[in-house]
C-alpha cells in the first residue's frame, strides 16, 4: 500500500508496543487488537483536545467496531510499505488477533515518542487500560460523537469532526482542520523534493561510475594500443588495392 504522507509509523509501531508491554492479557507484553486500536485513538483524540495537533497525523475512519486510526491498523495488520513494515517488525509481531510486543523496550528505546505524547499515553492506559476489548469498543460508540454507526465498509471522519465532537467551535475546528492539512502539504513537499534530491544523486553517481569507468578503458588503451585484428588487416589491404587500382 502507498504510504500515507505524513503519518509517523514509526511512533505509531513504538506506542503500539508500549500498550502492549503495559498489557498482561492474554500474557504479560501481548494485548488484543481491538483493545490496541481502541487505546490509541482515544489516544490521539485526547492529544488532539490539549493540543490541537495530533500526534500521528493519521486518517480516522468509522468501521463496525468503533472508529480508528487507518494507517495505524494497517500497520498493525502488516499492511504498509516495504520499509514502514521493517519499522513494525522492530517493535511488534501479530499471532493472530493479539499484538506482541517484541521486548521490554526502555524508554529511551520509544524515542520517537515525545515527553507530552508519553504523558498522554500514560494517562489513557490508567484511564482505559483495566477495560476490555469489547468493552472500549462499547465505549466509542457511546462517547465518540464523530463517530458513524455502520454495519460493514468504513466512513472517513475529518480532524474538523473530532475537534467538533470535543467542544470546539465550528471556525476554530476548521482553522485546526486546516492546520492539520497545511502540514501535510508541507510534508508532501518536502517528500517530493527528498526524492528527487535522492534520484539527481543516484543518476550523478551513475554518471560518475560511467566517466571513471570509460577514463580507465582509455587510459588502458593508451597504455596497451590493441593490435588490428587479422580481419581489419585484410580490409586494409582490399582497400589499398582498390586505390591503386583507380588511379
Amino acid at each position: 500500500m502507498l504510504p500515507l504522507v505524513g503519518f509517523k509509523s514509526r511512533k505509531a509501531a513504538q506506542i503500539a508496543a508500549f500498550f502492549a508491554l503495559k498489557s498482561t492479557i492474554p500474557n504479560h507484553g501481548t494485548i488484543e487488537k481491538l483493545k490496541l486500536i481502541k487505546l490509541i485513538y482515544f489516544s490521539e483524540r485526547e492529544f488532539l483536545r490539549a493540543y490541537h495537533l495530533p500526534m500521528l497525523f493519521d486518517e480516522f475512519y468509522s468501521l463496525p467496531h468503533g472508529p480508528i486510526c487507518s494507517a495505524t491498523l494497517n500497520g498493525l495488520d502488516g499492511k504498509l510499505d516495504d520499509g514502514d513494515e521493517s519499522v513494525w517488525g522492530e517493535f511488534i509481531a501479530r499471532n493472530g488477533n493479539v499484538v506482541v510486543a517484541m521486548k521490554r523496550f526502555t524508554r529511551e528505546s520509544l524515542d520517537a515518542i515525545g515527553t507530552a505524547e508519553m504523558k498522554m499515553l500514560k494517562f489513557i492506559w490508567h484511564r482505559f487500560g483495566d477495560m476490555t476489548a469489547s468493552q472500549l469498543r462499547n465505549y466509542s460508540h457511546e462517547n465518540c460523537p464523530e463517530y458513524t454507526e455502520i454495519t460493514k465498509g468504513r466512513i472517513p471522519i475529518s480532524y474538523r469532526e473530532v475537534m467538533e465532537a470535543l467542544g470546539v467551535e465550528k471556525a476554530e475546528a476548521d482553522l485546526i482542520d486546516d492546520n492539520i492539512r497545511d502540514i501535510r502539504r508541507k510534508e508532501s513537499v518536502s517528500s517530493s523534493r527528498s526524492v528527487k534530491l535522492e534520484n539527481d544523486r543516484n543518476h550523478l553517481e551513475d554518471a560518475i561510475i560511467v566517466s571513471f569507468q570509460e577514463y580507465a578503458r582509455l587510459e588502458e588503451c593508451t597504455k596497451n594500443p590493441a593490435r588490428p585484428t587479422q580481419a581489419v588487416l585484410e580490409g586494409a589491404e582490399l582497400l589499398r588495392s582498390l586505390r591503386q587500382s583507380n588511379r
